[in-house]
């Protein structure tokens, strides 16, 4: 006969035992089945595991896919910003060339020998008008090309342009190197005009005239021509220096659009230009505002043409 000690030793032992069974069961179900014959449904993964479950086979593979997914992330952003930084360093290395190849065409522009008379006057811009009031158009777009002037020079060099009419330019006992007939000004195609201007160009000085439109250009054709009727207007070649020193100009100076008869005119006398035709208005170019020039090249052309006229004019 069994005792009743031994007896609660054995239910103990068999209660214990289906305490442990029942997580188990549990492990592999979702519902409690209602048919032992009917197979356990299996739950879906999940993406973390519970903090209260010890760690499995498929845990430990779910980690690791996670860590090597941040690594990959982690140098696909370091190769971006890799990219990023020599993009950087390239827009840097640009822009230091660029100030490198400006630095240089300034130091090139002061070794150039300019004239005595320019070093001791100064650099002046005059521009020809037919009346005393006529040039009051024409004095303010010539600033920005005066600054750049003095700076790449290195001269005094006026702070605005002046005027002077045909017979003032006859009269000056000092005349300027150079005299500018802008697309603005007009001037009367009469003999005294012609001759008076001839008579400028003779004795050292440069006609530099805006052919700006199609009825400008015919305008300084016709004066070219009651002035100098022995000698007929050429277009400049990429090798003259009008083009070349101090500025070089590949592609010379005309607008970008590169229309038909575009391109720099004059009549060349005595190893020198006498006159010169610019396919546009320097005005409007010099002040940025025309929708064909480019601004610094034709500050440049205009630099080129007013050494060449202090070059070859006579010293005072």
């Amino acid at each position: 006969m069994r005792t009743p000690s031994l007896i609660a030793l054995v239910g103990l032992l068999s209660l214990a035992s289906g305490a442990r069974a029942a997580p188990s069961e549990e492990l592999f179900t979702t519902t409690a089945p209602s048919n032992r014959s009917s197979p356990a449904t299996r739950p879906a993964e999940p993406t973390t595991r519970p903090a209260d479950r010890p760690p499995t086979v498929d845990d430990g593979i779910r980690e690791t896919i996670t860590l090597l997914r941040g690594e990959g992330e982690e140098k696909e952003k370091k190769k971006a910003g890799a990219a990023d930084e020599r993009s950087d360093i390239a827009a840097a290395e640009a822009s230091l060339q660029a100030l490198l190849e400006e630095g240089r065409a300034r130091v090139e522009e002061r070794a150039v020998a300019w004239p005595e008379r320019a070093r001791r006057k100064g650099l002046r811009w005059v521009g020809l008008v037919a009346g005393e009031r006529a040039g009051d158009a024409d004095r303010e777009p010539t600033r920005g090309f005066l600054e750049f002037l003095g700076k790449t020079s290195g001269l005094d060099t006026a702070a605005s342009a002046e005027t002077m009419t045909p017979a003032e330019l006859e009269a000056a006992e000092v005349p300027p190197a150079l005299v500018h007939v802008s697309g603005r000004a007009e001037l009367p195609l009469d003999g005294a005009t012609a001759r008076r201007i001839r008579a400028y160009i003779d004795a050292g000085g440069l006609l530099l005239g805006d052919a700006s439109d199609p009825h400008r250009r015919r305008t300084l054709e016709v004066l070219a021509g009651a002035m100098y009727p022995e000698r007929s207007l050429e277009p400049v070649p990429a090798s003259d220096e009008v083009f070349r020193v101090p500025h070089p100009l590949e592609s010379g100076a005309a607008p970008r659009n590169g229309r038909a008869g575009a391109r720099v005119l004059g009549v060349r006398g005595d190893g020198r230009w006498l006159i010169l035709l610019f396919p546009g208005s320097l005005n409007e170019a010099w002040a940025g505002n025309h929708p064909e020039m480019d601004r610094d090249r034709a500050r440049r052309f205009g630099v080129n043409v007013l050494l060449h006229a202090y070059r070859n004019a006579p010293a005072p």
